[in-house]
């Protein structure tokens, strides 16, 4: 089937070529999006509307089953509200949406394709996919405005979200980017979705939340997370509500916190959390969470902590270079750590496999099995894990209850500590303070109509 184009044609006498230009640009450049609507109303199943390299002004368009709707360099579309919607099948592809407080892009129907295209987004969604088995490629979102200007919890027209995938199955991003967005990069609720290549940076508020889904993002880059006027800690990478996580090849850099399970459960692969202010990476109230191979480096206060949770494993990763500092995130207040893991009041087993632990100020590995005392021990295995250090004061592993600290031996036999911590160890008296989990405050939470 021959595509419609929008724009002259060869084959039509001039009165009739300006006629059918149907908003092809005019005296002012500016393009009418009634006649592009029309256009698109009248395009048969498989047919291509093309805008010409022009400014459709006032858009609020609605794209048909198995329609596409396809631009040029200079192609853009400026609106409120939904600037495009896609039906089932629908595309969109090559120019540029501009949405001042709304939706850029909702794709809700089933197949949908989103391509080549670039959303700037003063306050609303940048792109929401609310239908299975869509397909988004080589997007990049745009937040115009000062993220840090939004409120904490902010409704989307008075925020800047980059991409919302609610109540969908079976979604496909490749090479998605969001930038200069907040206080949600991307919002991943109720679905199921793989992600590979892309961004999300220089943000404020929580820059990857994934809620009750099943989520694979590889190859991302995290970076530029910032907490600006929000209440809450600037997130990294989170996952809550028995959501399951799995990624492989992703950083995540500069957030108070890199990546956060809160009652997950998820699978990690070469998986680096670098120069966070509070923390590099949080397992709390989780199960089933694993960590191979990667690093955990110049994060503040702890490098990994994992907290009441069970089934998880540390192996070949490397943790260096915690910086102390005072964190407020835990449930104990204020209190100053520079410790490479932590494990607390396990609720089952955890394993370190082949864990370094470089130059931590503090501890390289502290085990705080609360009120289980010794018994608690029997929760943690330390297999084959190194722990060095440069400051003369620092302590290499050490394991405590509620009121004491427990013998060394046994437990710990499979630890090589550098000689001055072997010194430290067995010399330390009392117990080192915890910050204990996060608090339900400080945690992230969706509370969006979106």
């Amino acid at each position: 089937m021959r595509p419609r184009r929008i724009g002259p044609s060869p084959f039509l006498p001039a009165a009739l070529v300006v006629a059918g230009l149907l908003a092809a640009c005019g005296d002012d450049g500016i393009c009418d999006a009634e006649a592009l609507q029309e256009a698109l109303d009248r395009a048969s199943a498989g047919a291509v509307v093309r805008v010409g390299p022009c400014r459709v002004e006032g858009a609020t368009l609605r794209v048909p089953e198995r329609v596409a709707l396809e631009g040029v360099a200079g192609s853009e579309l400026v609106g409120d509200e939904a600037v495009v919607t896609l039906a089932a099948g629908a595309a969109l592809r090559s120019l540029r949406v501009v949405v001042d407080a709304g939706h850029g892009v909702r794709a809700l129907g089933a197949g949908a394709r989103v391509e080549d295209v670039e959303i700037s987004v003063r306050r609303g969604v940048g792109l929401a996919v609310r239908a299975d088995d869509v397909v988004v490629s080589r997007v990049r979102v745009v937040g115009v405005d000062d993220p840090a200007s939004f409120p904490p919890l902010a409704e989307p027209t008075e925020s800047a979200i980059g991409l919302a995938v609610l109540d969908a199955r079976d979604v496909s991003i490749v090479e998605l980017d969001a930038v200069q967005v907040g206080p949600w990069g991307a919002i991943v609720a109720n679905s199921t979705l793989v992600w590979r290549g892309g961004s999300v940076r220089e943000l404020v508020g929580t820059a990857i939340y994934v809620e009750a889904s099943e989520a694979t993002l590889e190859g991302l880059v995290i970076d530029d997370v910032r907490p600006g006027r929000q209440l809450l800690p600037a997130y990294g990478l989170v996952a809550v509500g028995d959501a399951r996580l799995e990624t492989s090849d992703v950083e995540i850099s500069a957030a108070d916190l890199g990546l956060l399970h809160h009652e997950s459960h998820g699978a990690h692969r070469d998986l680096v959390v670098r120069g966070h202010r509070f923390g590099g990476a949080w397992i709390q109230r989780s199960s089933d969470v694993t960590w191979t191979g990667g690093r955990a480096d110049e994060n503040g206060a702890v490098g990994v902590a994992s907290v009441a949770s069970a089934d998880v494993r540390l192996e070949g990763v490397e943790v260096a270079r915690t910086v102390l500092r005072t964190t407020l995130l835990g449930e104990a207040g204020a209190v100053e750590m520079g410790d490479g893991v932590q494990v607390l009041d396990p609720s089952g087993p955890n394993v370190l496999r082949g864990v370094s632990l470089v130059d931590h100020p503090r501890i390289g590995v502290l085990l705080s099995v609360g009120a289980l005392g010794v018994a608690g021990l029997t929760r943690v295995s330390l297999e084959a894990v190194e722990v060095t250090a440069s400051a003369s004061e620092a302590l290499g592993c050490l394991a405590q209850s509620d009121a004491e600290l427990l013998p060394l031996g046994g437990w710990d036999d499979d630890v090589a500590r550098a000689p001055a911590l072997v010194t430290n160890d067995a010399a330390r008296v009392g117990l080192l303070t915890i910050g204990g989990g996060i608090a339900d405050g400080s945690l992230p939470a969706l509370r969006l109509e979106l």
